[in-house]
């Protein structure tokens, strides 16, 4: 009974890192858009990209006196990269002082984040 209780022990860890593995390769193409009402595209054009995106969708729960953030999936993680590090122009731009760009992260790297 020991064997197969550290057999399926094994297996569940096995398959607990094949899960977070593909799990941050299918993040790397994500980037999260928060304190948006608007299309994705003006905010991207504002940093001069033009990358292609995948899918579009708002993400959390809905409520009335806030505005949900936009997770976005692109064609690469080379795209997400290059958003990345212009997201600060933003920071100079009228209007969009409020709009912060960050890489999609699984619950458990943000806690670690916020430590």
């Amino acid at each position: 009974v020991s064997k197969s209780c550290t057999a399926a022990l094994a297996l569940k860890k096995l398959q607990a890192a094949v899960q977070k593995a593909t799990d941050s390769s299918e993040r790397s193409k994500n980037v999260i858009v928060y304190g948006i009402q608007e299309e994705v595209e003006e905010i991207l054009a504002e940093i001069d990209e033009k990358p292609g995106i995948e899918n579009c969708a708002r993400v959390g729960m809905k409520k009335e006196d806030s505005v949900r953030p936009v997770r976005f999936l692109l064609n690469s993680s080379v795209h997400m990269q290059q958003i990345l590090k212009k997201a600060r122009k933003l920071r100079t731009k009228d209007g969009y002082r409020s709009i912060y760009i960050s890489p999609d992260q699984s619950l458990e790297e943000r806690r670690t984040y916020k430590k």
